[in-house]
């Protein structure tokens, strides 16, 4: 009896050391709870234009009335921000979202550009379904961090305009040196020995033997 009362005794302090561990300690539920209910912020601003946290989006294309608020705030996520287009497709009953970027992008791949979403929809997404697609609308600062790094592109009107600005630099060039030659030139007939002129003129003598 008492091997008995003691299994009893340790079984009771196992259970007792599990139900410790599994309930939860205060404060703790709520927490979770409001981790998974989390929502993204999203803003109708009018028929065909959202605003999802600070991003605003157009919606390009609304398949079968595939754009529902709920379900796009459940699913978004904040990588989502880099893409320049979000395509979202319905199957069985679940909302799944997918990023895109521009066909100006030379970076990306050609399966993360939006020409690529034909084929996207025709291989992974169920025949016939439900889908939207929302561009991104660019903000003033990267309009104009893109106009900056373009280089203006010379017309072939300004071409001859800088070619006639570039050629009175090389005239002054030239005539400086003709200066510099001419200099040379003064010196070194300075420098010469200059040769006496005979004003006597030239006279011939011949000697000849006078005859017996």
């Amino acid at each position: 009896m008492s091997q008995k009362k003691k299994r009893e005794t340790l079984k009771e302090q196992v259970a007792s050391k599990l139900v410790e561990k599994i309930t939860p300690v205060e404060g703790e539920e709520p927490e979770k709870k409001e981790k998974l209910g989390s929502k993204t912020a999203i803003e109708v601003v009018d028929e065909t234009h959202l605003k999802i946290e600070t991003n605003l989006y157009t919606i390009v294309v609304n398949h079968r009335d595939a754009v529902q608020l709920d379900a796009l705030s459940d699913r978004y996520n904040t990588i989502l921000n880099k893409y320049d287009y979000i395509v979202g497709d319905w199957g069985y009953d679940q909302l799944r979202l997918k990023g895109f970027f521009s066909e100006e992008d030379r970076r990306a791949p050609l399966d993360k550009k939006i020409t690529f979403l034909e084929d996207y929809l025709y291989e992974y997404c169920n025949f016939g379904c439900a889908y939207f697609v929302l561009e991104k609308e660019k903000t003033t600062k990267q309009k104009k961090g893109k106009s900056r790094r373009k280089k203006p592109q010379q017309t072939e009107e300004d071409a001859p305009q800088a070619r006639q600005q570039k050629t009175p630099a090389k005239k002054k060039d030239f005539v400086i040196n003709n200066r510099d030659q001419k200099k040379n030139e003064d010196d070194r007939a300075k420098r010469k020995p200059q040769r006496k002129k005979n004003n006597q003129p030239n006279t011939q003598f011949q000697i000849r033997k006078k005859e017996d």
